[in-house]
């Protein structure tokens, strides 16, 4: 592989701006697609266990709000299944985690020494992988 030219001083510092941005959007958005997808996965199973119990729990003396409950939380579930789904948050989650790591390795391999032309080349790779894996590319 090229290892490419060496950076000017002012390239050096727009490099490592744009690759700290980089890394930090990947952290933001590793993070709350992960709260986007787990919480609407683990919701709505909740719900729909609760939904799938309650109708069997003797103890209920109100009947109407038994079967409110039901039907709220069986439709709570369905949403947040359908949220999670239509709107691909374990893939946007998972893409977001894979590009924060390999900015994360691109950070740790320039530790001591200056960056090259052919980093901006494996930068705008990660941003481009990137954009492909929301893509489902």
């Amino acid at each position: 592989m090229d290892g490419g030219t060496v950076l000017t001083p002012e390239q050096t510092q727009k490099f490592e701006s744009r690759l700290n941005e980089r890394s930090e959007w990947y952290g933001k958005g590793r993070r709350q697609w992960s709260f986007a997808h787990h919480s609407t996965l683990y919701i709505s199973v909740i719900s729909s266990a609760a939904a799938a119990i309650i109708p069997q729990l003797q103890g209920f003396t109100n009947e109407a709000l038994q079967k409110n409950l039901t039907s709220i939380l069986a439709g709570l579930a369905a949403v947040l299944i359908s949220l999670g789904t239509a709107g691909n948050f374990g893939r946007k989650w998972r893409a977001n985690r894979i590009s924060k790591g390999k900015a994360e390795q691109l950070e740790g391999e320039l530790i001591g020494r200056v960056p090259t032309s052919a980093d901006i080349d494996r930068l705008g790779q990660i941003e481009l992988d990137h954009d492909k894996a929301l893509l489902g590319e």
